[in-house]
């Protein structure tokens, strides 16, 4: 699977605001947000339901064993963070159990100096850049030390993957043992974005240097809090705990096991057993169920579920506004909240996420008119409907059965194919003939930054979008903008984009989540820009 595809969301997506003024130099240290920067945007916090605090002395917090359950299959093997390739892998929460960035991007938009102490920005036209200064005396899991030189091998391994959150980077220069400055062809309000993603997280060079990627990709060296012990694709991975990390006293946990659980009746059974400790990826049902045993709920309205139509085609049926703006009347968003949701999903027409800054108010949620449906087809000339596809895959299903029975009722009459994963990811990445692509996609506060990633010309999915000159001149002025409110502004005007050209059509703004054992302390799901892959394994722990 290519290494480029990018998933559920988001959940892949950050988001940060860079609002300094061009041609400065800024020096930042531990937690920040960039210059000119304001924490004044709708509230991104995650929402919890039935959550149980359960307090524990320091001594208390120490020792135990953490089971994770996932229903994705990994896709790879999770040692090279470069070959990330989808959330449907389960690879990004490994990735935080053995490696580290220099920065963590969080939710609220700060910097988290991490393995950097600290970073300056040179903003300037000419030559942007940001150097970072490394954290001293720490050490990869091998016991080489990370350095300037680790971290320019791996941003420049990273940088020939041609992965899309490189594409800005032009070189990078090791100015002494713990200095290194990442240049740029340009400098965007996205860059913390994209070194905050998990690809970016370091590894230590010298097995990648000694036995070459075949080998790397299946014995992760990272610098961070557990080292991978046993890895059994499509099983399993278990990670101890790593006694000569960085941070004094972490981490709590002495074993850490991912399981690969597919049926989600068997995971609930290992949850109430006490076998399990964690589901991850949950849907509103299961988030209901669990929530009414007793067990805590972590949900965050991170994205959406789409319908893509075939817009670069001309002779496509959906190169016709007119049949978009029926497929967009045809659906019945509160009824698919109210049956699919269970409480969790929320009728939405637009992409960006409820409560984020790029949110357009003024945008209905809620466009259901049949008969104004059956009339635009007519007058697109379909006056006795039209035949189609859906094409879908598991995650999506139950989704697309709804929508082809809406859609139905006004003429549209789909067929829905439920794709293995492999070949869904085909059509998402490579293009779709004449149809519709249903598909959940995660959207951040930089809604441009996750447009950049997502779609066409520069990211890696949904390539039967039709994007305009005009679409993309202001989507290359919102990632440019360096004063906050102009940026807010410049996203809603795409989000209104978007959604008046129905060329992306939001059925409902979803919200997966995380199901806990009341026992699990400290995990802060969901705290970074990265949403549904962000967590702190190294101040997890389970209450005695």
């Amino acid at each position: 699977m290519s290494k480029r595809l990018f998933v559920w969301i988001s959940l892949l997506l950050v988001a940060i605001l860079v609002l300094a003024s061009c041609g400065s130099d800024q020096t930042n240290t531990g937690t920040t947000t960039p210059s000119g920067t304001t924490s004044s945007q709708s509230s991104t916090t995650p929402i919890s339901t039935k959550t149980t605090e359960v307090t524990s002395t320091p001594d208390e917090r120490y020792g135990g064993t953490l089971k994770i359950l996932t229903r994705y299959h990994p896709a790879s093997d999770p040692g090279w963070p470069a070959d990330v390739a989808t959330m449907a892998n389960a690879v990004y929460y490994i990735t935080f159990m053995y490696a580290e960035p220099l920065v963590y991007l969080s939710r609220t938009q700060e910097i988290e100096c991490w393995l950097a102490e600290s970073y300056t920005v040179d903003y300037s036209a000419t030559s942007p850049s940001v150097t970072f200064n490394l954290r001293q005396g720490v050490k990869f899991h091998d016991g080489t030390d990370f350095n300037a030189e680790a971290v320019k091998f791996h941003f420049e391994k990273v940088m020939e993957s041609k992965y899309s959150n490189t594409l800005k980077w032009k070189s990078v220069d090791v100015i002494d043992n713990y200095t290194v400055r990442l240049n740029l062809t340009e400098y965007t309000n996205t860059f913390w974005c994209d070194i905050s993603h998990t690809s970016c997280f370091i590894v230590s060079p010298t097995p990648y240097k000694e036995k070459g990627l075949d080998y790397v990709r299946e014995h992760p060296c990272g610098t961070g809090p557990f080292i991978m012990t046993d890895f059994k694709k499509d099983e399993s991975g278990t990670f101890e705990r790593n006694p000569n990390y960085w941070q004094p006293g972490k981490p709590y946990l002495d074993k850490i096991i991912f399981e690969v659980v597919p049926d989600l009746v068997t995971q609930q059974m290992s949850m109430q057993s006490g076998n399990a400790h964690v589901m991850l990826l949950q849907d509103g049902k299961e988030m209901r169920e669990m929530a009414q045993l007793g067990f805590n709920v972590i949900r965050y309205p991170a994205g959406c579920v789409t319908i893509m139509p075939d817009t670069t085609n001309p002779n496509s049926v959906f190169a016709n506004l007119k049949v978009r703006e029926a497929v967009d009347c045809a659906l019945d968003r509160q009824a698919g909240a109210a049956t699919l949701g269970y409480g969790y999903d929320q009728p939405s027409s637009q992409l960006a996420p409820i409560g984020d800054s790029s949110y357009v108010s003024s945008i209905p949620d809620v466009n259901y008119d049949p008969d104004k449906a059956r009339q635009l087809l007519a007058d697109a000339g379909y006056p006795n409907g039209i035949d189609t596809t859906i094409y879908t895959w598991y995650i999506d299903i139950n989704y697309a059965l709804m929508i082809q029975e809406q859609l139905e009722k006004v003429g549209i009459r789909a067929q829905v194919e439920n794709l293995e994963t492999v070949l869904f990811f085909d059509k998402w990445q490579n293009g779709w003939s004449d149809g519709l692509l249903v598909v959940s996609q995660g959207f951040n506060p930089n809604f441009a930054y996750s447009i950049k990633l997502l779609f066409p010309p520069d990211g890696s999915m949904n390539k039967s979008m039709y994007m305009s000159e005009e679409m993309l001149d202001l989507l290359d002025r919102c990632v440019k903008a360096t004063d906050f409110q102009e940026q807010v502004k410049l996203n809603q005007e795409l989000v209104k984009m978007i959604y008046d050209e129905k060329l992306a059509i939001t059925f409902l703004s979803t919200g997966k989540g995380f199901v806990l054992s009341p026992k699990v302390q400290g995990t802060d799901f969901l705290w970074g820009a990265e949403r549904l892959n962000s967590w702190r394994p190294a101040d997890t722990y389970l209450s005695k």
